[in-house]
C-alpha cells in the first residue's frame, strides 16, 4: 500500500512538471497558510476578527511549521507576525511569511484590521479584513539543480495581492464567524485578476472561564473549511490556558490529522510553544510535522474581557460588615427612591389617563355635532331636491297643457275646414242641379 501510494505521487509530480514546462504558467497560486492549529497566537489567519475577538492585549510571535518531516525538502512555512488588540473597539496585525512549498518558494506580507461594535451587554459583532502580498518564484535548490531545464530559464517571478474579509459574532460564551480567503485576488505582474482560488470558511466557539479562576482561559473551536486545493475539510480543537503556567491544545483536522501542543509563559512577557502532528490513514506515511512557536506578549489592553473583571480580593469580618451595611443603606435609598419614582409614574399615568378621557369626551362632543351639521345640511339638501321636483313637475304639466291647447285648435281647424269642403260641395251640387234645371227647360222650349 505505501509503495502503491509513493509511485502514485511520484507520477502525479512528473506530469504536473510536464505541464508547467509545456505551457510555463505566470502565477500558481500559493497554497494557504495552515491554520488549524493556531489556537495561541497568529490566529487572525483563521479569521481575520481574531485580531481582536479572545484577545486581551498585543504580541509579536515567530512561528515554524515543517510538514512531513521524515522526508528532504519538506515543506516549511515561517512567520513572524504582530497581532493584538489596539483598543476596546479595534485589533490589527501586521507581518511576513515566506514558504517552500514544492518548486516554489514564496515571500509574502500581511496587513491585518478588525473593528468591533458593541450590539448589547452580551453581544458584540466584528468585522475584520486580511490583506496579504507575496511575490512568488522557485526555490533556490530547484534553480541550482536544474540550470537546463527549460521551464527553469523561462520562468519569470509573479507577485499577487489577495483581500480576505470576515465576520465574527460573539453572544456570551458563543461565537459564530464566517470569512472568505482570497475573495478578490490581483496578479500584479500580469496585471489580472485571479480565478478560482476562493476558500470559504465557518467558525463555532465556545470559551470560558475554568477552576473559578479568571486568569484560567478555556476555548473550543471548530472549523468547516471549502478550498479549491481540499475540498471540504472539518477541524476541531480544544485549548485550555494557565496565564501563570501555560496552555495545552488538542485538535483534529480531516486532512492533516491529530495533533497535540504544550506552551509555557516565561515570566510575564515570553512565551514558547511546541506542537506535534500526525497523519491518519494513507497519510500517516508522510511523518511528524512539527511546530514551533516563540513570543513576546504585550500588556493588556483596558476594556480587555479580563481587565474589565476587578481582581478578587479578602476583606476582614468588620470591613465585610460595613460593606454590607453600606450596602444596605444603598438599597434602602435606592428602594425608596424606587418608591417615589413609582409614585411620579402613577401620577403621571393619572393625569394622562384623565386627558386621554377629556380627548375623548371633546371627540366624541366633536362627532355629534358633526353629526348633527350632517342630518341637517341632509334636510336641507332633501327640500330643495323636493322643490326643483316640484318646479319640474309644474313646467311638464305646463308642457302637456299646452301641447293638448294645441292638439284642440288643430282638431277645430280640421273641423272647420271639413265642414267648408262640405259646404262648398253642395253649392256646387245645387249650381250643377240649377243648371240642369235650366238645360232642361231651355230644351223644352226649343221643342
Amino acid at each position: 500500500m505505501t509503495k502503491r501510494l509513493l509511485n502514485i505521487l511520484l507520477l502525479v509530480s512528473t506530469v504536473f512538471l510536464a505541464k508547467a514546462q509545456e505551457e510555463a504558467p505566470s502565477f500558481v497560486a500559493s497554497p494557504d497558510l495552515p491554520t488549524h492549529n493556531l489556537v495561541k497566537y497568529n490566529r487572525l489567519y483563521i479569521n481575520p476578527t481574531f485580531s481582536f475577538v479572545g484577545e486581551k492585549g498585543g504580541h509579536i510571535s515567530a512561528y515554524n511549521r515543517r510538514i512531513f518531516g521524515d522526508f528532504k525538502n519538506a515543506p516549511i512555512t515561517y512567520v513572524v507576525q504582530y497581532s493584538g488588540k489596539l483598543n476596546e473597539k479595534m485589533g490589527a496585525g501586521l507581518g511576513v511569511y515566506q514558504s517552500n512549498f514544492g518548486l516554489y518558494s514564496y515571500f509574502g506580507a500581511n496587513a491585518n484590521y478588525a473593528y468591533n461594535v458593541e450590539v448589547n451587554d452580551a453581544m458584540q459583532l466584528t468585522f475584520g479584513t486580511n490583506l496579504n502580498f507575496y511575490n512568488q518564484g522557485l526555490g533556490s535548490d530547484i534553480v541550482l539543480a536544474t540550470e537546463q531545464d527549460p521551464f527553469v530559464n523561462s520562468f519569470e517571478n509573479s507577485s499577487a495581492i489577495f483581500i480576505s474579509p470576515g465576520a465574527f459574532l460573539n453572544f456570551g460564551n458563543f461565537g459564530i464567524g464566517i470569512n472568505a480567503t482570497n475573495l478578490a485576488a490581483y496578479n500584479i505582474n500580469g496585471s489580472e485578476t485571479i480565478a478560482d482560488i476562493l476558500g470559504l470558511h465557518g467558525q463555532l466557539m465556545y470559551t470560558s472561564e475554568f477552576l473559578g479562576d479568571e486568569d484560567n482561559t478555556m476555548r473550543f473551536l471548530a472549523n468547516v473549511n471549502s478550498t479549491e486545493e481540499l475540498g471540504v475539510t472539518i477541524n476541531v480543537n480544544g485549548y485550555v490556558e494557565m496565564l501563570k503556567y501555560g496552555w495545552a491544545n488538542l485538535g483534529y483536522d480531516s486532512f492533516y490529522g491529530a495533533s497535540a501542543g504544550i506552551g509555557a509563559n516565561i515570566a510575564k512577557s515570553f512565551s514558547i510553544g511546541y506542537t506535534i502532528e500526525k497523519g491518519l490513514g494513507a497519510s500517516e506515511i508522510f511523518g511528524l510535522t512539527h511546530e514551533i512557536s516563540l513570543a513576546y506578549n504585550f500588556a493588556e489592553i483596558e476594556g480587555s474581557s479580563r481587565s474589565r473583571r476587578p481582581k478578587k480580593i479578602k476583606i476582614s469580618p468588620e470591613e465585610k460588615a460595613r460593606v454590607e451595611a453600606r450596602a444596605k443603606a444603598a438599597l434602602e435609598q435606592r428602594n425608596q427612591r424606587t418608591a417615589e419614582q413609582k409614585a411620579q409614574a402613577e401620577a403621571r399615568l393619572q393625569k394622562r389617563n384623565q386627558l386621554m378621557k377629556e380627548q375623548q369626551e371633546r371627540a366624541a362632543r366633536q362627532a355629534e355635532e358633526r353629526k348633527k351639521a350632517a342630518a341637517e345640511l341632509n334636510a336641507k339638501t332633501i327640500q330643495q331636491r323636493e322643490a326643483q321636483e316640484a318646479a319640474r313637475a309644474e313646467q311638464e304639466l305646463k308642457r302637456i297643457q299646452r301641447i293638448q291647447e294645441i292638439e284642440r285648435e288643430e282638431t277645430e281647424k280640421k273641423a272647420a275646414e271639413e265642414k267648408a269642403k262640405s259646404e262648398l260641395k253642395q253649392i256646387q251640387r245645387i249650381e250643377e242641379e240649377k243648371k240642369a234645371a235650366e238645360a232642361a227647360a231651355e230644351l223644352q222650349r226649343i221643342q
